[in-house]
């Protein structure tokens, strides 16, 4: 199968100590040590906007997230002002991967691969959300240059994103 390079996202990688407690304190969702799906989160304002949202999953002893380019620095500054004394490590993964999703598991031999928890409401595989990968950028080479396949079944399965939305 196929992996299609989302542009408009971006990923950003949490490890230490203390990383988990961080999340999950200032994020929504469910922070998961599941390293096969990702769950979906937001950061919220104290008067309960989004301001950024995305997918959160574990690998390598790491979460991952992907948020929207356009939302990153902001959320940057946020989690590091949140961060204070946490033993965490915040890391902009931008310069050296990429975001992409692909509708079947297992051709991603170089990336993260996490299914999108949003698939349990949908019985059919052939109508979920498919995977969220991430990859280095030498790794994603070969990938589609184009979201359109992800929007359009996003879309079609009514599945809001923050910025698109």
């Amino acid at each position: 199968m196929k992996t299609y390079f989302r542009p408009e996202r971006t990923a950003i990688r949490f490890d230490g100590p203390d990383a988990n407690k961080l999340l999950s304190d200032v994020i929504t969702g469910t922070v998961v040590t599941d390293p096969k799906t990702a769950n979906w989160w937001a950061l919220l304002s104290p008067q309960g906007k989004i301001q950024a949202e995305g997918l959160i999953g574990w690998s390598k002893g790491a979460y991952f997230l992907d948020i929207s380019t356009q939302e990153k620095k902001q959320f940057l500054r946020k989690m590091n002002m949140f961060k204070l004394r946490a033993d965490a490590k915040i890391t902009d993964l931008s310069e050296t991967h990429r975001v992409g999703w692909s509708e079947q598991s297992g051709n991603n031999n170089s990336g993260i691969e996490h299914s999108d928890a949003r698939n349990i409401h949908f019985s059919d595989p052939k109508n979920n959300l498919g995977f969220r990968i991430i990859a280095e950028k030498a790794a994603s080479k070969n990938w589609i240059e184009s979201a359109d396949d992800f929007s359009a079944r996003r879309i079609n399965l009514g599945i809001v994103q923050l910025g698109e939305d």
